[in-house]
């Protein structure tokens, strides 16, 4: 018999903090790309100096991929700071065509300019520039994020600040003793502060922060896994086995007591999936609004095996339909589980005996939950 198997949708992200190789997942066809470019340095000489420049901030929704093909990843690395010259300008990170490009190094002649991006972009923001020299060391410019452009610093010795996901300009060198030196930039993106001179001396100027790739992707789970989940946190199934045996095994769902006594296996498979159905759910709306639902049956097999398991298995069984009762997978939309049959039986004349609990259930699912 073929089982039909019904999907839930799930997230999930990878972030590269350094070049790499990406291979696309089975059953992945998009994918959603960020690129964070790295900060600029800060200029370093006789002379007080600019800070450098935060990275830029690209996004691209919805790149096609093919399950088993592979994305080159580019992560931009920081600039270096600058040795008797201008600080370096921050890498580009890329991927999927799109880039972030880096922040400007600082120099004498004034701060780095923050970094941009380029491509086929969905979004896109601005890394913040560094401030210019004067009595002290610039300070760096804040690096993009996916939630704003990163700030440009405004004063000689702070660093401007970025987004949530954008990093920090470091400060600018100052005149302290000794002289302090200019300080690097913060993740992700974030541009070094300047260096400041002094007298027959000068600082040292801080490099930029790297900058960063994330790939985000949808999944799709089996129904079953997601009833195993939610087995493995209800509290009231691991009282029926010692503490510390009742354990979940993914994706098979495989509930294993290894040691414990009874011995308490369980399984769930798949029996049935009705034709998705659409529910109309009152919402403060007068027309309502329509909610994809299925009806699946599963068949939840418990395996106990030593003395006491026939009592065990209808205790788990018990223990079942309070969990069935007590859950729900549709949203709310008023449909319960609904157990089907019952029923405890010896599975063969072994020594110990080995009894099979049965439960069969029909489970209400929300397809876009």
């Amino acid at each position: 018999m073929r089982f039909l198997r019904l999907l839930i949708m799930a997230i999930v992200t990878q972030v590269f903090s350094s070049s790499g190789t990406w291979t696309v997942p089975v059953g992945v066809y998009s994918v959603n790309v960020e690129c964070w470019g790295a900060g600029g340095g800060g200029g370093q000489s006789a002379l007080n100096n600019g800070g450098g420049g935060g990275g830029g901030y690209a996004l691209l929704n919805a790149f096609s991929v093919t399950p088993g093909g592979t994305l080159s990843v580019t992560v931009g690395v920081g600039g270096a700071a600058g040795s008797a010259g201008a600080g370096g300008t921050g890498g580009a990170s890329s991927c999927a065509g799109i880039s972030g490009t880096g922040g400007g190094g600082g120099s004498s002649a004034g701060g780095g300019a923050g970094g941009s991006f380029s491509g086929p972009i969905s979004a896109t923001f601005a890394g913040g520039n560094g401030f210019g020299t004067g009595a002290n060391g610039g300070g760096g410019g804040g690096g993009a994020g996916d939630q704003g452009n990163g700030s440009s610093a405004t004063s000689n010795i702070g660093g401007a600040g970025g987004p949530i996901t954008g990093g920090n300009g470091g400060n600018g060198g100052h005149n302290s003793n000794p002289l302090s030196a200019g300080f690097p930039g913060s993740l992700v993106g974030g541009g070094g502060g300047g260096s400041r001179s002094g007298t027959g001396s000068f600082t040292g100027a801080g490099a930029g922060a790297n900058g960063q790739v994330r790939l985000t992707w949808t999944v799709y789970v089996p129904l079953e896994a997601k009833v195993h989940k939610a087995l493995g946190l209800d509290p009231k199934l691991p009282t029926l086995v010692p503490q510390g045996f009742f354990d979940l095994q993914l994706p098979q769902g495989l509930i294993n007591a290894s040691s414990a006594t009874p011995l308490t296996a369980m399984t769930v498979q798949r029996i049935s999936t009705d034709q998705p159905s659409l529910h109309s759910a009152a919402s403060g709306n007068a027309q309502g609004v329509i909610i994809p639902l299925t009806r699946v049956r599963l068949q939840f097999t418990v395996w106990a095996v030593g003395p006491e398991s026939h009592m065990q298995a209808h205790l788990v069984l018990d223990a079942l339909v309070n969990f069935l009762n007590a859950n729900s997978w549709n949203g709310g939309v008023g449909f319960a589980n609904l157990v089907v049959s019952r029923r405890v039986a010896l599975y063969q004349p072994t020594q110990p005996p080995i009894y099979t609990g049965i439960l069969d259930a029909r489970i209400y699912n929300r397809e876009d939950l």
